[in-house]
């Protein structure tokens, strides 16, 4: 009887055993972005990379609550910002702030260590964890993005980053996820260890030579440049607010150029936000550019005028973004003021009224002045 209890025991953990290892986790690292823009002026750096950690589970179901993700890279040809780049994407990205940030040393610690016929001296790494208890976050059965680096690059040729490859957790221990509140781990395989990847500008199809984000009058303008475009379709302007990506513009690419274009696109909306754009190749292949943060005020200031033509009062709902002031005037048809009401508007919706009875009828022109984005409506009146 003991030795079929052994054998069963023995059986279940082998069964137990084969279902932990057939699950299994894999971890690569890809360039997502490069910008030639000076990135500190006089000092030493010559451009801006940005790296992607992906990830991709082997069967469906696994969920995270933590892990950890480093690289080796050659310190020489790639030096860490002084401010933290790591950014969160895709699903962590949607899990907003219940995930945080946990060890930042992008700058890493020394090494010496070989892989695919490139030698690397630094080792650095990041994690991060969700600190609610919820939510966990499940690893696709596909690469998917989970976070993204920004490092400024050293050499003048390309590769301008040298090489950057991620190690498998059987060579770092940290190089895991965690699931189930720690009980189960994952370490992660790098089926790209001896495959470095080679950061610079003859790694994308498309060189951007400036990206900014700035505050106008109405609204964040994203702006960027190229210096050449290779085979490349159109820009997908993108907004992260909550947690979430979504497109808000798609702009024509050159397709082919190796003069220097220029991109803009105007966000009305505006309000505190991370921005990023996406270039998408005619054979779907794409890429970013690294994420800028804005907190530009909204442009956007939604009007409804009634009733049409009014007799002897007139309606104006303004949903404003933000309590302010605001002046509201009537010019007749000779550009002449025949009407002027200062109000004071609060953040939602406002009904205001006018009283439009001493004025004749006809043609008239209602505008605003002082709100974030003014208006001027033909109106009409009649007794």
């Amino acid at each position: 009887m003991k030795k079929i209890i052994s054998l069963i025991l023995i059986s279940l953990f082998a069964i137990s055993a084969g279902r932990v290892f057939a699950q299994t986790v894999s971890m690569r690292v890809q360039q997502v972005g490069y910008s030639s823009a000076d990135p500190d002026g006089a000092g030493p750096a010559t451009a801006a990379v940005t790296v992607e950690f992906q990830l991709m589970a082997s069967v469906a179901g696994i969920m995270a609550d933590g892990m950890g993700l480093s690289f080796v890279y050659q310190s020489s040809m790639l030096l860490a910002t002084p401010t933290n780049t790591t950014v969160p994407v895709g699903p962590l990205a949607a899990a907003g702030i219940n995930w945080v940030q946990g060890v930042d040393n992008r700058v890493g610690n020394p090494v010496s260590v070989s892989y695919g016929g490139q030698s690397f001296d630094r080792r650095m790494i990041v994690n991060t964890y969700q600190n609610s208890g919820i939510p966990n976050v499940e690893v696709p059965t596909s690469w998917t993005g989970f976070i993204q680096i920004t490092y400024w690059t050293l050499g003048t040729a390309n590769p301008q980053g040298g090489y950057v490859t991620p190690e498998p957790g059987s060579i770092v221990a940290q190089n895991e996820l965690s699931s189930e509140g720690g009980l189960s781990t994952y370490p992660f395989l790098c089926p790209t260890l001896n495959s470095p990847v080679a950061l610079g500008s003859g790694v994308v199809p498309v060189l951007f030579s400036n990206y900014q984000v700035k505050c106008l009058n109405n609204g964040a303008a994203i702006s960027w440049s190229t210096s050449n475009e290779i085979n490349s379709k159109y820009f997908e302007v993108e907004k992260n607010i909550n947690g979430t990506w979504v497109t808000i513009a798609k702009l024509a690419a050159a397709g082919n150029s190796n003069t220097s274009r220029s991109y803009q696109y105007i966000d009305e909306e505006a309000g505190p936000a991370q921005y990023r754009v996406k270039q998408v190749d005619f054979d779907g292949a794409y890429m970013y550019t690294p994420i800028q943060a804005s907190n530009c005020r909204s442009s956007k200031t939604d009007v409804e005028i009634y009733p049409v033509p009014a007799n002897t009062q007139l309606t104006i709902v303004i949903r404003s973004k933000e309590n302010r002031k605001a002046d509201l005037q009537i010019f007749d048809a000779m550009g002449r003021v025949v009407k002027l009401q200062t109000t004071n508007l609060i953040n939602g919706t406002n009904n205001i009224v006018i009283d439009v009875s001493g004025l004749p009828a006809g043609t008239y022109y209602l505008r605003s002045r002082g709100l974030l984005k003014d208006f001027n409506n033909k109106i009409t009146i009649m007794h």
